[in-house]
């Protein structure tokens, strides 16, 4: 143990008086301590009034309703390298009150437009902010922005410079939904009218979020597009949008402002009004989906617009646009977009149909994601490349339309095999279209072939987007489904004699 030494300082004179003698608050604050106790009061007071009004934060305010939101934008291409930008402005007053449903909102019927959607022409999309100005009486604000409508167009001649315009722009948040509509993006922000969402682009950001419980649109934001767009290992995945178009005679969901579409539904879920009448002529009923164009390996085989549906919104968020580099190459459908999902790893869950594997002409439905993350191991050799993808899905089965008793693990294990085999055939087929139509490696394998090079400088010099096209890649899928669903073995009806003493 040590003993610390302690330093004794002599001292002048008394102790008590030289402590006396130490400099208190007193001396700091002289100046006042010559003051009157009133004085002193006077004092203190101006000075703390004075930091008060330094600290009031009200000098620069921005009432909010002095603010117009921007929900939402819609680039288009315009003539001589100008662009289109649609603006999607909240009223707020109409959505907290419920005005009318849908897109542009509507005045019929005693109701307020919920939405302004308005459109202008410039050389850049920030610089028409200050003229739309010249008639909406409120200062825009993006800090609400919600999603970003890109036309066809304009898709395939280059989003680069609008991208980088926006993301500089200090009002624009980088979690905003990108959609690549099909048609104009005007267009399609005006004809989304949803019933059961009052605010439109509120109701556009919910469509964007069913990635994760369906898998027929890919996850899509600005952040993620920029990062993608600049990218040597992957390319841009963006949703897909289409306008569904009704035809004649087809049932339409609620029109603006509560009033009936021409097709003369009601709000009631009727049509032409009471008892499917109207001006006193019945109406045609309600049809259903026409048949695709085309046979389809799936129920989600379709693109945006293409949907066999009848009636609901008109738009619709179905499969994704595939890009190279800032330039749209092509689309894929929502079963492809599945795929890719599943080769990146970034699947959450789904539900599909698939054949009977032992009857033909029936179908089961079945529940499936992830069981692990997806492996994936590039080789090289020379200038050739190998790609090894493994895939491992759990689920259950939630549906059948034959009496096979898939509880019976024989029989489980059969389908388990089937559904391997289908999911392994949508996967290569994805990967063919990639690597031939498109030449875009959407499927990030460029991100694992990283570690075969030791500098960027190697890395830029392989080339990975030039090399991806003529990479073999193999898929390996498993399946394991856990649960049969709610029954154990399938109902069967109870055999009853027919009229000629038969048995049915």
């Amino acid at each position: 143990m040590s003993i610390r030494a302690r330093t004794l300082i002599p001292l002048k004179g008394v102790a008590g008086d030289c402590m006396r003698r130490q400099p208190s608050s007193e001396h700091y604050l002289w100046p006042i301590a010559y003051l009157s106790g009133a004085g002193r009061r006077a004092v203190v007071t101006a000075t703390c009034m004075a930091v008060a009004f330094c600290l009031a934060g009200c000098w620069d305010r921005t009432e909010v309703d002095d603010i117009a939101f921007v929900t939402g934008i819609g680039l288009d291409a315009a003539p001589g390298n100008q662009v289109y930008v649609t603006f999607h402005i909240a009223v707020p007053r109409a959505l907290a009150g419920g005005g009318g449903p849908g897109g542009g909102g509507g005045s019929g019927g005693g109701t307020q437009q919920t939405t302004l959607i308005t459109t202008l022409m410039g050389r850049s999309v920030v610089g028409v902010v200050n003229l739309m100005n010249a008639y909406v009486d409120r200062r825009p604000s993006f800090v609400h922005g919600k999603v970003i409508v890109i036309g066809e167009a304009l898709a395939r001649r280059g989003v680069a410079p609008y991208i980088s315009e926006l993301v500089r722009f200090r009002e624009t948040r980088r979690t905003m939904f990108l959609v690549v509509a099909k048609g104009t993006a005007k267009e399609f922000m005006e004809r989304n009218r949803p019933v059961i969402e009052q605010n439109p682009t509120k109701n556009l950001e919910l469509l964007a979020l069913t990635n994760r419980q369906t898998g027929l649109v890919p996850p899509s934001q600005l952040h993620r597009f920029l990062v993608e767009m600049q990218s040597l290992g992957e390319e841009p995945l963006v949703i897909l949008a289409g306008v569904k178009e009704e035809r004649p005679g087809g049932r339409t969901e609620q029109g603006r402002g509560g009033q009936e579409e021409s097709t003369g539904v009601s709000q009631d879920g009727g049509e032409g009004g009471q008892d499917g009448v109207k001006d006193g002529q019945p109406k045609e009923p309600s049809k259903f989906p026409e048949p695709p164009p085309r046979p389809t390996r799936t129920d989600e085989d379709y693109t945006a617009g293409t949907s066999p549906r009848a009636g609901g919104n008109p738009v619709e968020f179905l499969g994704a646009a595939v890009f190279r580099g800032d330039r749209m190459a092509g689309e894929i459908s929502g079963d492809e977009v599945r795929a890719v999902l599943l080769l990146r790893g970034t699947f959450k869950r789904g539900i599909a149909a698939s054949t009977d594997p032992f009857v033909e002409s029936r179908y089961v439905s079945y529940d499936v994601r992830l069981a692990r993350p997806t492996q994936i191991k590039i080789t090289r050799s020379g200038q050739s490349f190998h790609v090894q993808v493994k895939i491992m899905l759990e689920g259950e089965v939630i549906g059948t339309q034959t009496r096979v008793d898939y509880s019976n693990p024989k029989n489980l294990r059969t389908l388990e095999k089937h559904l391997a085999a289908e999911i392994k055939k949508f996967a290569q087929d994805t990967i063919k279209k990639a690597q031939t139509d498109f030449q875009a490696d959407i499927f990030a394998f460029g991100n694992k072939a990283r570690h075969l090079t030791t500098t960027w400088q190697q890395w830029v010099d392989l080339d990975w987007p030039e090399k991806f096209p003529r990479a073999s890649i193999d898929v390996d899928v498993s399946v394991e489904l856990r649960r049969t669903g709610l029954l154990f073995k399938p109902p069967a009806p109870t055999p009853r004699r027919e009229p000629d003493g038969s048995e049915g």
